[in-house]
């Protein structure tokens, strides 16, 4: 695995192996280039949480060109550095993040679990409303920054980006106790 100062120059003369190839930075320790055979180019970072002992683990900075110039890579590096050194553990973070529900799974758990004292009737309009208002523009986001709850600014971003339609004004009103029923914290 070489190592020299990560310039542009080095990066542009980075050529693609026959397998990913890797350089390192020689002024920062755990900073470093990806060259995969295709010829991209990624920044990272690799680390030890908890030091000696633990797994190494790798963060993607981004991918050579704009934004992400050698320069602006060392310094996210450094970053990210420093907050492992104050303990945190930004790969387990990201995975985290990824565990939690999409919106659309945590409305159909609520049709599950959450309409059990309701009149067959209301639990239809729900999923009517669900299905035809809250899934199609938030379904695939993430909740909010708290695992499994939706934040007020969420709902208002969803208000605000509606797409009108002939019966927009009144579903949409209807949809409201829907979503005010998922914002509540289990």
């Amino acid at each position: 695995m070489p190592s020299t100062r990560i310039t542009k120059r080095a990066v542009d003369d980075a050529t693609p192996e026959a397998r990913d190839f890797y350089l390192w930075d020689s002024e920062l320790s755990g900073f470093g280039l990806k060259v995969t055979p295709s010829g991209t180019k990624t920044y990272l970072v690799q680390y030890r949480a908890g030091g000696r002992g633990m797994p190494t683990r790798r963060i993607t900075i981004g991918r050579h060109g704009s934004p992400w110039t050698p320069e602006q890579a060392r310094q996210e590096a450094r970053r990210v550095l420093a907050t492992v050194d104050l303990g945190d553990d930004p790969a387990a973070r990201k995975a985290d993040r990824r565990r939690e529900l999409t919106v659309s799974e945590l409305c159909d758990l609520y049709i599950a679990e959450g309409c059990t004292t309701k009149k067959p009737s209301a639990i239809r309009a729900d999923q009517g409303r669900i299905t035809w208002h809250i899934k199609p523009l938030l379904g695939k986001g993430k909740p909010g920054t708290s695992p499994g709850v939706i934040s007020s600014a969420c709902c208002a971003t969803w208000r605000l980006e509606r797409p009108p339609a002939h019966t927009a004004p009144a579903r949409a009103a209807a949809a409201q106790p829907a979503e005010r029923a998922l914002r509540r914290k289990p």
